[in-house]
């Protein structure tokens, strides 16, 4: 009565199939049919997938995803494979022709990641929970407060890397101006990266003179 192999008509893909059963005693004398129950196929093969992929298409959303951020890391290390663990350091420097009426930071890394504007703290280093992947959770901050008109620095700290480690950074500064304008500074080959930084790395006159342009790992 328990693990009787199928035997029927072949089953096909989003088919319903309805089944009962009845049992024989040790004399031979059989029940009555138990009543209807049934099970419902699911999709067997690639063919049987016709959907697509949908999304809410924000215009906002469709506008960074178009900007093209980029994964980076320090220039020299194998981000995909072997990368040294400890901490990585990334700097952007940008000018902005006056203060912005708002600005959104969308960062991420792998495994915590710490972020500075102008040198003020925007976001402190965390390590996130297990079930929340840091690969796919870019986390949104407000930092309009912390712009201004001219020169401005944004700088990200990344713990991770090790043997057999995968690591990466990413982030998108969204900046809104007074007259409506939106502009946006995403990570790529523009971003100065090191392993090791000195103390004073996150002020705004710092000269990265010094440190490699970072690497680009992949596109998001």
């Amino acid at each position: 009565s328990v693990n009787v192999a199928y035997s029927g008509p072949q089953l096909h893909a989003r088919q319903r199939y309805f089944w009962r059963v009845r049992v024989w005693n040790q004399h031979g004398t059989k029940s009555a049919f138990s009543s209807s129950a049934w099970w419902e196929m699911g999709l067997l093969s690639p063919a049987d997938w016709h959907a697509q992929w949908i999304a809410n298409d924000l215009q906002v959303d469709r506008e960074d995803r178009q900007s093209s951020p980029a994964w980076i890391w320090v220039k020299g290390e194998e981000a995909l494979a072997d990368s040294k663990a400890g901490k990585h350091h990334f700097r952007m420097d940008f000018n902005l022709l006056q203060a912005p009426e708002s600005a959104t930071l969308l960062i991420a890394g792998k495994d915590s990641t710490a972020a500075w504007i102008n040198g003020n703290v925007v976001l402190q280093a965390k390590t996130l929970p297990s079930w929340l992947n840091p690969w796919g959770t870019m986390q949104e901050i407000p930092a309009g407060e912390f712009l201004k008109a001219g020169k401005n620095v944004l700088a990200a700290e990344v713990v991770g890397g090790g043997k057999n480690n995968l690591a990466g950074f990413i982030a998108l500064l969204r900046v809104r101006m007074a007259d409506g304008t939106t502009q946006r500074f995403v990570s790529g080959p523009d971003w100065k990266a090191v392993y090791d930084a000195p103390e004073d790395w996150l002020a705004p006159g710092f000269d990265d003179a010094s440190w490699q342009q970072a690497a680009m790992v992949a596109k998001l």
